[in-house]
């Protein structure tokens, strides 16, 4: 931040502190919070990540360090109750006569990855959001953050891909459009404190109108991690089957490991494509935000009011 050191204000240290920050966000708004066309999008993203490499970096090792860690206890536990053979899934006829317990060592394999998943997207939200306002994002804020909109973002996470699913089923477009309206759901739990169905109806409030815009965001990113991933499953890990990957301790760990570029990647763009919606929409900027986190514009709020006697 910068500090006006030269030219202290007059009044008390807190209201010293208070003006300083106001001004500080004053230039951050002329700076930052801007109306950013598609391309500009995608380079504000790798800048933001860019800038917070560190902390994008250390919330993607986390969660799939303790996604391996996890799978690799729980795997032979399962393997052990359902009576099968990890290995054995590779053959085709193995896999259609055991495709119960295919399906259920899946199923607690996503369900794992929703749970850990939602802590990463609030941390990695928080941190977009702290880099924004030119803060350094402190990794124990973000987790606490990331921690207490875990529940309302896995819920909300469930609830959007149950018609996303459905939809995707019937012809794919109907599946697409959801997937882009209800692109923002997590940014609006993070950062305006929406609750399940309140982040759907906001999401849905700021992509309206701007739907082409956001799928085209939405494609090239889905689209770029896709294939990144898919190159590397075929390189690295030898396969993109569940055989090289799903119940393969090393194969497991290698298919992980794009995740610590593409979980930020994703997080970021999808932070950065909220924030802009609500600049265009709304006119966002330092102030706004800040408050929405809590931070010196909440200050400026409370000084108003008791100076006002509002």
């Amino acid at each position: 931040a910068l500090l006006h050191r030269d030219h202290p204000y007059p009044g008390t240290s807190q209201q010293n502190k208070h003006l300083v920050a106001t001004d500080t966000m004053d230039e951050l708004s002329d700076a930052t919070f801007e109306r950013l066309s598609l391309d500009e999008s995608l380079r504000r993203t790798f800048s933001v990540y860019r800038r917070g490499f560190g902390i994008f970096t250390l919330i993607a090792v986390l969660f799939s360090a303790i996604m391996a860690a996890l799978w690799a206890i729980l795997l032979p536990i399962l393997l052990a109750l359902l009576n099968v053979d990890g290995k054995d899934f590779v053959d085709p006829d193995y896999l259609v006569d055991h495709m119960k317990q295919f399906y259920l060592l899946l199923g607690v394999n996503w369900v794992l990855s929703m749970l850990l998943g939602a802590v990463a997207q609030g941390m990695m939200i928080k941190a977009v959001a702290d880099v924004y306002l030119e803060q350094a994002p402190a990794f124990k804020d973000c987790f606490k953050i990331g921690l207490k909109k875990a529940g309302v973002i896995l819920l909300a996470s469930l609830l959007v891909i149950v018609p996303i699913t459905f939809g995707s089923l019937f012809f794919l477009v109907p599946g697409i459009y959801l997937a882009v309206q209800w692109f923002v759901v997590g940014p609006a739990i993070v950062i305006e404190n929406k609750g399940v169905v309140g982040s759907m109806k906001r999401s849905w409030e700021l992509v309206s109108g701007s739907w082409c815009y956001v799928f085209c965001t939405f494609l090239i990113v889905t689209f770029s991690s896709a294939v990144f991933q898919w190159i590397w499953g075929a390189l690295v890990v030898g396969g993109t089957d569940v055989g090289h990957t799903l119940f393969s301790a090393v194969g497991y760990v290698l298919a992980l490991i794009p995740g610590v570029v593409v979980i930020p990647i994703t997080g970021i763009v999808r932070t950065v494509m909220y924030f802009n919606l609500r600049v265009e929409k709304e006119g966002l900027n330092a102030h706004v935000l800040s408050r929405d986190l809590g931070g010196p514009a909440a200050y400026t709020t409370l000084m108003g009011d008791e100076e006002t006697g509002i």
